[in-house]
């Protein structure tokens, strides 16, 4: 044992936290790594990744320089004097923990998106689950310590450091920064969701974020304003990226996952206490229908990417004959996985394709199928460094396999056909075969018409199938009007036949692709595909393409003419759309802002009059976006975009007022520049006092319009302030008004003025 950490324990306990003792103090806990043999695999069960990794060449672990850390600092969390001094440690613990992932990242062991520190420390908040088994975690204690004792004594350098842990790109620091949040009153609940949400939602969804993430949002969620709710339940609706989940995923697996971690999310927020929209009660409801088991935990174990149990779910497992021959038997004998006895079948078709692949086939010549046993192979061999060998030796099996088994394993198949897309260069005639034989093994099924359709249609195995089309073609060097080739056309035109109702799953692929198809093959498209978007010829069918031709909508005007009375009345078919109505909303908005000579003002203005009220609060937020993003250019953008837009197209009816638009036409004054009093004058009738108006404040403020348009900063204030609504917490809020008296010291005379500063005093029981 190191007795070093001992000694220093007794020199503080008589001295304190003295400079000599704080310099000891970073020296003893200073990362350090120790060096092994690595494990050696095996002659021929190498990874076959071509480069070797450095745990492949040799085992390292971190520490730190002294051992038994954890041991101490239950001791020492005793002593108040070591409470007090902590503070003066918090810049020393970050550092130290930086570098600590510094050296793993030199090691492999860490990066932007993964350190993997939930592993090693499940909870940053003391936990039962924190077992404490690695030393280097003590810093992770102790950062987390010193900044609560930070926050009580020093708000400012508390905020300061979280701003400083922002910066560090690593996952344990968003852990902390989410748990200094949830677990203090130092930050506004609008500035918790920005973060929570930053990095295109990345964080709210990832493992390596997830305990922190959850106890963050059952911290703001009730706290949240209705369009910061709407923002959240929105990231949360449109469910996680793509990338926190493997290939190889058995589908019907993945699409629980899925529904699981929205399902969760959005019933931590309700039990919480936040007021759920009805579209995000609907989606919880249909979840919760098809999984009616389901229950949050009572120990919070659902909120940590894994959970250390009691010990008594222990499971076996086998490993898959060698010999061709003993595996054939023991597929027979083992047709399906058992979660008791768990197996290296997947494993196996991963790093034995001949020996897995000839058991398969020589079953299936006499008619034996393991289906199960398929599903998990042809999953394995879907994966990209795999999937072109397997297309190589297995396209005429394929092709052979018998209707009743296409249609069970018509998932995976279009697993592997999309991933072959990307690089298929041989057999090209059986690849568009095989979709041909899925799409008949479908054609019997009926679509669904309740749940959201695009999700379904990305999962179904006609949308898998289309999807590997698309992929195929957009490799094909396409140019305007050269027409659709002779592969793709016929599979476009028999999934675009409204008389195959499941084929819809791929019409809504059809809708997500419309304008590289109006491009290449206008006359085409216009005879097969633009009526569906008619909504006089069916709701389902005008959703299912609007659907996708909503996931990344693009203005493209020679489509938009002749798209142009669909488009319209798509404004009264808004709840139709579910999810994807915010996505019209703001489609709608930009053509009206690109003064479009296809659709007329008036049109337009009769189409968005047409929007519910959650419309218009979209349509409300793409106004505010759109001029955020014009730069320097914001004045302009006002004059000749927004000001007409005001004028002509959005509603003049006082139905449309809400708390959320109320907020955004706020901002849209902040955001006008040069041109806000002008705005002002044009918006004012929109203002009233906000419920939290403490984000507006801080917008204000940093834009520097208070020294510009002091007058016209105060009437602002005055609007968006009064009423008992107001908290007037902010410092924010009189640090403006003092750059307002600066600007123009005779305006401390003003009645409004004067209001402002009373209203201030009073709430702070001055």
């Amino acid at each position: 044992m190191n007795f070093a950490f001992h000694d220093w324990v007794g020199r503080f306990r008589e001295q304190g936290l003295t400079p000599a003792n704080r310099l000891e103090l970073r020296t003893l806990l200073a990362p350090r790594v120790i060096l092994s043999e690595p494990i050696r695999l095996p002659e021929g069960n190498g990874t076959g990744s071509g480069q070797p990794k450095i745990r492949d060449l040799v085992n390292w672990e971190i520490t730190l320089a002294t051992d038994h850390v954890h041991v101490f600092l239950r001791d020492l969390n005793q002593s108040p004097r070591w409470r007090e001094s902590l503070p003066n440690f918090l810049v020393d613990a970050t550092n130290l923990l930086q570098e600590t992932l510094d050296l793993m990242r030199q090691l492999e062991g860490a990066n932007d998106e993964s350190d993997l520190s939930y592993f090693a420390q499940p909870s940053i908040s003391p936990h039962s689950q924190n077992q404490d088994y690695r030393d280097w975690t003590a810093l992770i204690d102790i950062t987390r310590d010193a900044w609560i004792a930070t926050a009580t004594t020093s708000p400012d350098q508390a905020r300061s450091e979280v701003q400083r842990w922002l910066t560090i790109p690593y996952p344990l620091f968003k852990r902390l920064v989410f748990f200094a949040v949830a677990q203090s009153q130092l930050f506004t609940s609008d500035q918790a969701l920005i973060w929570l949400l930053s990095d295109s939602r990345h964080w709210l969804w990832s493992p390596e974020t997830e305990r922190e993430a959850m106890r963050l949002l059952v911290k703001i969620a009730p706290l949240l304003s209705p369009t910061q709710l709407d923002s959240l339940i929105d990231a949360i609706l449109t469910g996680p990226p793509p990338d926190p989940y493997p290939d190889g995923i058995e589908p019907e697996r993945l699409t629980q996952m899925l529904e699981r971690e929205i399902w969760l999310r959005l019933e931590k927020c309700r039990a919480a206490g936040a007021l759920l929209s009805t579209k995000a009660l609907r989606r919880l409801n249909e979840i919760a229908a098809k999984h009616s088991t389901w229950r949050l935990a009572e120990d919070e174990s659902d909120e940590f990417p894994y959970w250390i149990g009691d010990g008594n779910d222990w499971r076996t497992h086998q490993s898959t004959p060698l010999k061709r021959r003993d595996l054939e038997t023991w597929l027979l004998e083992n047709p399906k996985s058992d979660f008791w006895r768990d197996d290296d079948w997947a494993e196996r078709c991963k790093s034995d394709f001949p020996r897995t692949a000839a058991a398969l086939i020589r079953l299936a010549t006499r008619n034996e199928w393991p289906i199960e046993r398929w599903r998990s192979a042809l999953q394995a061999w879907s994966e990209e460094a795999r999937v072109s060998r397997s297309w190589r030796f297995l396209h005429t099996t394929l092709l052979d396999f018998p209707d009743d088994i296409v249609s069970s394993l018509s998932r995976p198949l279009g697993w592997l056909l999309q991933s072959l897309s990307k690089k298929i260069d041989r057999h090209e005639a059986d690849f568009f075969a095989l979709m041909g034989k899925i799409l008949n093994s479908t054609q019997v099924e009926s679509a669904e018409s309740e749940g959201e359709i695009g999700f379904k249609a990305i999962n179904h195995p006609v949308g898998l199938v289309t999807s590997a089309a698309f992929r195929w073609w957009f490799r094909q060097r396409l140019q305007d009007d050269q027409r659709l080739n002779a592969m793709v056309r016929p599979m476009f035109t028999r999934i675009a036949d409204t008389h195959v109702a499941i084929f819809r799953y791929g019409r809504v692929l059809l809708g997500a692709n419309l304008v590289a198809l109006f491009r290449v093959d206008r006359e085409w498209t216009e005879q097969n595909l633009l009526p569906l978007f008619n909504w006089d010829h069916g709701n389902d069918e005008a959703t299912a393409v609007w659907t996708g031709f909503l996931w990344s909508p693009r203005l493209y005007p020679p489509l938009l003419e002749a798209l142009k009375t669909p488009f319209v009345m798509t404004a009264s078919h808004y709840d139709d759309l579910g999810e994807r109505g915010r996505q019209y909303a703001a489609l709608l908005t930009f053509v009206g802002l690109e003064d479009s000579p296809t659709v007329s003002r008036k049109e337009l203005a009769e189409a968005t009059s047409l929007l519910p009220a959650d419309g218009l609060r979209r349509t409300a937020q793409t106004l505010v976006q759109a001029l955020e993003s014009a730069g320097a250019q914001r004045a302009q953008y006002w004059h000749n975009r927004i000001l007409p837009y005001i004028h002509y197209i959005w509603p003049k009816s006082n139905r449309v007022r809400d708390r959320a638009i109320e907020n955004d036409f706020a901002r849209l004054c902040v955001a006008a520049g040069d041109a806000f009093p002008e705005a002002l004058r044009e918006l004012k009738h929109w203002l009233a006092p906000l419920s939290g108006p403490d984000f507006i404040i801080h917008i204000f403020h940093e834009s520097g319009l208070a020294e510009r348009f002091p007058l016209e900063s105060v009437e602002f204030l005055e609007l968006v302030t009064r009423g008992d609504s107001f908290l007037a917490f902010s410092g924010e809020l009189s640090d403006t008004l003092v750059a307002i008296k600066r600007a123009r010291p005779e305006i401390e005379l003003d009645a409004h003025f004067k209001a402002l500063e009373a209203s201030i005093r009073q709430r702070r029981g001055g």
